[in-house]
């Protein structure tokens, strides 16, 4: 993924998508995102272990 390609509307409806919070500039979104990625694919049948992770809270 690719930040100058997405807008920061882009980027909100991906981090609501996936319950991610959309509070912050567009670099805090892409950011939380790339937590994201990283503990899913590090271990992606526990998805509940990205709440334990500071990617942030759902709004």
């Amino acid at each position: 993924m690719s930040e100058s390609n997405l807008s920061k509307g882009d980027l909100e409806e991906l981090c609501r998508a996936v319950g991610v919070s959309t509070e912050g500039v567009k670099a805090d979104l892409v950011q939380r995102l790339k937590q994201l990625s990283s503990v899913v694919g590090r271990n992606p049948n526990n998805i509940e272990e990205v709440g334990e992770t500071s990617v942030g809270n759902c709004d």
